[in-house]
């Protein structure tokens, strides 16, 4: 990557809530208000996440989240960094998607990902071992509505004899579709659909390295074009406050995909793999290699080595941890992110981006 190249910046939220009655309110007024805020100090892109039957109550109808998030800004770019798109009927996911690009006159990024927890999949009674063919035939299908065509399919999971799907999105020939992968077949699927890659933010980044080197020999090889956007946590302020009001949440984040995702364990640095509960977890193993945090000055240094390192063309940053309101403080961090680190790395004025200029991959 050269110095030059802009890297766009997305905000993704973390929806968790305290058990008080009456949080749940409170915090989507302030993810609202934050998405607004993010728009105005420079972020290109809010995000938003996807899972079910969590007690503390994460997020699983992003579409309706995201819905609302279009009509609080004007052009910010939003979506869901992953949903989940095998627990989706394809003429549903359609429909809400280009609801969404309709509502935010043409500013949705939809990103898709296969799953990877198994009671989500039990709770809808689909068969989580056929996840990845159902993910190819649920985004096949998605492409092929939004041409506007009748579709005629007879397929493994669903047939079609010349439906059609309204409406039809905004962005033509369609909005931009991401795929999340956390392993070499989900890097592989993501160059085979010609989309971009989403990258985890658990994972090192000499680990994710290795899949993005695949993502491209394999993109070259079908003649697709690479784009990668990466994932990771991360924290503006002094070494105090990361150690004793930052990590705290955090940790509960990463221990619980730890816990519920098992291969995941294998995949880690073996001292964070033999965690035998949560207390066991240490900020010093994983803040070199995993997070963006420590001063401005730190974090944007950071934040344009590890673009570099694998010629990212947007990365997100998700600065909540599994508990919230959060209050000034993510209002604060927001700020300091915008000024310091989302406007340097894209080397312009968001304001003054055309939007064919924008990203939006056809």
């Amino acid at each position: 990557m050269t110095a030059s190249k802009p890297v766009k910046f997305g905000l993704l939220f973390s929806t968790q809530l305290p058990e008080v009655p009456g949080s749940a309110a409170e915090l989507w007024k302030e993810i609202l208000d934050e998405a607004q805020h993010a728009e105005d100090v420079g972020f290109y892109s809010v995000h938003l996440p996807e899972h079910h039957m969590r007690e503390d109550g994460y997020l699983p109808q992003p579409m309706v989240a995201a819905a609302a998030i279009a009509q609080r800004t004007r052009s910010v770019f939003v979506g869901p960094t992953v949903m989940v798109a095998p627990l989706r009927h394809p003429v549903h996911l359609a429909e809400e998607a280009a609801m969404v690009d309709v509502l935010s006159d043409g500013r949705l990024i939809l990103g898709l990902g296969i799953g990877n927890f198994q009671p989500e999949f039990d709770l809808f009674g689909l068969p989580m071992e056929h996840q990845g063919a159902l993910f190819d035939e649920v985004l096949g299908l998605l492409l092929r509505f939004w041409d506007g065509s009748p579709v005629h399919h007879e397929g493994r999971f669903f047939n079609f004899d010349g439906q059609i799907v309204r409406p039809l999105p905004v962005q033509q020939p369609r909005p931009p579709i991401w795929i999340g992968g956390m392993s070499k077949p989900g890097v592989r699927r993501a160059a085979r659909f010609g989309l971009p890659l989403i990258l985890d933010p658990l994972h090192p980044i000499e680990h994710l390295r290795t899949w993005v080197d695949l993502y491209r020999e394999e993109c070259a090889q079908l003649g697709n074009r690479p784009e990668v956007i990466l994932i990771r946590y991360g924290w503006i302020g002094d070494a105090d406050s990361l150690e004793h009001v930052w990590w705290p949440h955090l940790r509960q984040t990463m221990w619980t995909y730890l816990r519920d995702i098992p291969r995941l364990r294998t995949d880690v640095d073996p001292r964070i793999a033999a965690c035998q509960q949560i207390d066991d977890l240490r900020l010093d193993w994983v803040k070199p290699d995993r997070f963006l945090i420590g001063t401005e000055e730190e974090v944007l240094a950071t934040a344009r080595r590890w673009a570099e390192r694998l010629d990212c063309d947007h990365v997100i940053v998700k600065l909540q941890g599994s508990t919230g309101p959060w209050g000034s403080s993510l209002s604060d961090t927001v700020e300091a992110w915008g000024r310091a680190v989302a406007r340097p790395l894209l080397a312009s004025d968001p304001d003054t981006i055309e939007p064919d200029d924008r990203g939006i991959t056809t």
